[in-house]
Parts: structure tokens; sequence; C-alpha cells
């Protein structure tokens, strides 16, 4: 179940955030009432994808079993709405500092290690070789600007001309020390903190949690 949420997370996702998409009030939004949008997006793809005949992997499968793969993928893919990250890294170092050990064999326990896991790989590229990071951080950069002309396209259609004027004077070619400023923050504030706790619960727990998964 991990495998394929991992691939299919981000299945046609339309390079824009889950903020933007709530507050240009764009049809995904709607469908979904502003709630994980394109995390919900994702899963719906994915399995609209699955259960034609040519890819259903679960064809065989208990329905029993269907119905759990099902709800696992569900929540490891919503895990990885990036809105909620601070409440999962909060959870996950309060239990630690508590001195509460994770049971691989609870099953909430057991889910929320598998999302945190996921979320892990989703935002790891930080923890990558600099030439694939550096790599990763330009396109995430292409689609924040892609994303800022349509918000100025958004907004004159607003009347809102004063965010359209802040937009006009970005560039797509920005020079180096501002183009980082992402690598600094994913790395500092997203993805270090919560891959330090990760990997601090020991390789014997986190064999552990995929097992039954």
């Amino acid at each position: 179940a991990i495998i394929v949420a991992a691939l299919v997370h981000d299945v046609d996702h339309p390079g824009l955030t889950n903020k933007f998409v709530v507050q240009t009030q764009h049809p995904l939004a709607i469908l979904y009432n502003d709630n994980s949008v394109l995390e919900n997006h994702h899963a719906a793809t994915a399995f609209r994808l699955l259960m034609q005949p040519e890819n259903n992997i679960l064809v065989n499968a208990d329905p029993a079993e269907v119905r759990e793969i099902r709800e696992l993928m569900i929540d490891l893919i919503l895990a990885t709405d990036l809105m909620k990250h601070f409440d999962h890294i909060s959870r996950f170092k309060a239990q630690i500092q508590l001195g509460k050990r994770f049971e691989p064999t609870k099953k909430s326990d057991r889910r929320f290690l598998l999302g945190i896991a996921l979320k892990c790989s989703d935002i790891g590229h930080p923890t990558k070789p600099p030439k694939i990071h550096r790599e990763w951080v330009e396109r995430i950069n292409e689609e924040f600007f892609l994303q800022g002309d349509k918000k100025k396209l958004w907004a004159s259609m607003c009347h809102l001309l004063w965010i359209a004027l802040a937009l006009e004077n970005r560039s797509h070619k920005l020079p180096s020390s501002i183009t980082l400023w992402p690598l600094y923050f994913l790395s500092g504030v997203i993805t270090r903190p919560l891959s330090n706790k990760f990997a601090g619960l020991g390789l014997k727990t986190i064999g552990r949690i995929g097992v039954r998964s």
C-alpha cells in the first residue's frame, strides 16, 4: 500500500498550492470543500486509474483487503498535505519527548509512522546530493513563478491591481542567492527536523512498521 501510495501521491498535480486553489475558488477546491484539495484529488485520480481493468492490481485480492489497502492509501496520501505538516511534526515530537513508544503492532501507530515515512520521502530532496537537490529547487521555483502568473491574471480579473503590480517585477532568472531560499527553508525548517526525528526511531522500529503494510 505504501509503495503504491508513494507512486501516485502527486498524480495529476496542477502545479498549484492548496492555498492558491482555495483562494481562487478553483473547481477542485469547490469539489473537495477546501479541505486538502490537491491530496484528495491525487487519491481520487489514483483510484480512478486503478479501477480500470488494465490497471487493477488488486483484482484478485479479497474485498476486505481491498478496503484496508484503499483506506491506508488515502490516509497516506492525505498525510502529505504541507498545510498540516507542523501538526504532524508536533504530534510526532510530543510522543517521543513524553517517552511514549510507537508500537508497530498498533494500527493507529503503524499508520501514523507510515505517513511520516512517506512525508520524509516526499520532501526529502534536501537529503540528496547537492546537484539533485538544486535541480528540484529550480523546478519548485519555476512552479511558483507559473503560479505567480496565474495569480496576477486572477488578481486583475478581481480588480486587485496592487497584487498584479507587486508581481510585475519578478524575474524568471533570479540571482543564485535568491534562488537558493527554498534550499535553506526546506532543509532547515521542513525536512531536517522531521528526518532527524524519524531516523531516531531506529532501523528496527522503522523496519517493523512496513511488515503488514
